[in-house]
């Protein structure tokens, strides 16, 4: 389901942490991205993009948001699940996602029957210096929706923490996505 808002991202972006524009929000993220799906081909999965980009969508008419994960990733025909690729350019942001993603998050990992995933990568310049892998199904019984945010971004939106037990390496998603337990 996609959902128009009626706040224009002119102001959503004098609203965005560090004064970073939206455009080069998507530089990082795709950064990270790239690094996921190379990750990923390299150990023969198949890859479909899944959610929207909205770089190029113009702002001034409004955000669309997407209840929808980044990426929607295949072992053979069989969908192994479901991946929300999330950058950050500081250490201290590591861990920290938009608590308006929760839901998203929540409805991949308990109704679709597959796991669902969020990777989140440290991007510096065009490397990735560190990354770690959430498996939202096991995460899911210590949030609720209906629990306050950790804290506030300074843009004012909610967000929720990944606590170091739920941080796993690559080698997790691998194999998490090849059905292995």
């Amino acid at each position: 389901m996609n959902v128009r808002t009626d706040v224009t991202g002119s102001e959503i972006e004098s609203r965005r942490p560090g004064g970073k524009s939206l455009k080069e929000s998507y530089e990082h993220h795709d950064v990270g991205h790239a690094h996921v799906v190379g990750l990923l081909e390299e150990r023969g999965f198949s890859v479909e993009e899944y959610g929207i980009d909205e770089r190029d969508h113009d702002a001034d008419e409004g955000i669309i948001t997407s209840d929808r994960m980044d990426l929607k990733v295949y072992d053979g025909d069989r969908t192994a699940g479901f991946i929300d690729v999330k950058t950050k350019t500081r250490p201290r942001w590591m861990g920290l996602f938009n608590a308006g993603d929760y839901e998203k998050y929540v409805t991949h990992a308990t109704e679709f029957g597959v796991p669902a995933f969020i990777v989140m990568s440290l991007v510096s310049d065009e490397s990735i210096e560190d990354t770690f892998v959430t498996d939202m199904k096991e995460m899911t019984p210590m949030l609720s929706s209906t629990h306050e945010p950790v804290g506030r971004f300074p843009d004012g939106k909610g967000m929720c923490y990944v606590p170091h037990e739920y941080r796993h390496g690559i080698g997790f998603l691998y194999e998490k996505m090849s059905g292995y337990q």
